[in-house]
Order: C-alpha cells, then sequence, then structure tokens
C-alpha cells in the first residue's frame, strides 16, 4: 500500500500509515481519501509532477480528472 503525506514541506511517501503526523499534513491512502482531501491547486500539482515519467504541468486544469489520473 503507498500512502502519502503531504505537507508545507512537501510530498513524502510511505509503505505503512505514520503513527503521528505535523500540523497541517494530509495523509491518504486512495483515491476517495484524495478526492475528500482539501488539497491546493499548488499541492496537486507537486503531487503529479514528482510522479516519474509523466509530462510536467504548470496548471491543474480539471481537479477531478487530475485526480483521477494520479
Amino acid at each position: 500500500m503507498r500512502i502519502y503525506i503531504i505537507g508545507n514541506d512537501g510530498i513524502g511517501l510511505s509503505r505503512k500509515a505514520p503513527r503521528t503526523f505535523n500540523e497541517g499534513e494530509i495523509v491518504v491512502a486512495s483515491n476517495e481519501e484524495l478526492h475528500a482531501a482539501p488539497l491546493s491547486g499548488k499541492q496537486l500539482l507537486a503531487l503529479w509532477n514528482a510522479l516519474p515519467g509523466v509530462a510536467k504541468r504548470k496548471k491543474v486544469g480539471d481537479r477531478a480528472a487530475l485526480i483521477d489520473q494520479l
């Protein structure tokens, strides 16, 4: 399982959910959680652009479609 930890200082990837996390961090492990997470456009772009082998984006465009692609 992949767990993404999204915070103000970047995005982390873990195989296990952290027992604790810092204030302001968002932890997501599924597409449903990603849709429900209060992520800014900047955070979504950072998550997308951190993926290996993808074309970098400068704009979010359709938010739901981008989340589904993630």
